[in-house]
């Protein structure tokens, strides 16, 4: 059951995203990244 699961999981977007702006980055445009960390999520 757990298999069936995981094989039907879809990428995360925002995965997706950081993976597309590093390929770019790479490729020496200029990329504007505007990550929010929520650091009362993260002390809690």
């Amino acid at each position: 059951m757990l298999k069936k699961l995981v094989k039907n999981l879809k990428p995360s977007s925002t995965l997706l995203i950081n993976e597309t702006s590093k390929k770019l980055e790479d490729q020496g445009k200029e990329i504007f990244n505007f990550k929010f960390i929520y650091l009362s999520s993260i002390l809690a």
